[in-house]
């Protein structure tokens, strides 16, 4: 599998909390969404995220909290590794009946000139495209910078 990326012109270096943050935001997000069942019908589902802060190393995935955001912005990583992870639960249903799970390796990389995002696929049926993560991701980002500079506090006082 190959990665998919998305360069964001901002100072990556600088932005670092913001940029985390948005991360652990998105973590337990939800919206409805049209997919495809394994049988090739079209559902109405619920897309739930899970983020997590992943050690290559050993595998170990952490969920990340706000004490987590804080900890990774002040060290001097510049690069970081998560899995996103897609539930997704048919809508319309009398219970929560979930479809198999995608898992995504997002690697983010900070640069003095920008945000490297990477993306590519682990598991599951890939029922969301890389692109649309990243996005998303993106979207989300640059929606929390403007948000930062309107309110000129670094970011850290209004999420």
């Amino acid at each position: 599998m190959s990665w998919i990326k998305v360069e964001i012109p901002v100072n990556g270096l600088e932005n670092k909390y913001t940029i985390l943050r948005t991360l652990y935001n998105i973590d337990k997000l939800s919206e409805e969404a049209i997919t495809y069942a394994s049988e090739g019908r079209i559902l109405k589902v619920e897309k739930v995220f899970e983020v997590r802060e992943v050690n290559l190393e050993t595998g170990i995935e952490r969920r990340l909290t706000p004490i987590d955001v804080v900890r990774l912005s002040s060290s001097k990583e510049k690069i970081f590794f998560f899995t996103i992870t897609i539930k997704y639960y048919k809508k319309g249903c009398e219970r929560k009946e979930g479809l198999r799970a995608d898992k995504y390796l997002l690697k983010i990389v900070l640069e003095e000139d920008k945000v490297l995002m990477l993306v590519r696929h682990r598991e599951g049926l890939c029922r969301t495209l890389e692109e649309d993560i990243l996005e998303k991701l993106e979207r989300k980002i640059l929606l929390a910078l403007s948000n930062k500079r309107a309110v000129g506090d670094g970011g850290k006082n209004h999420f």
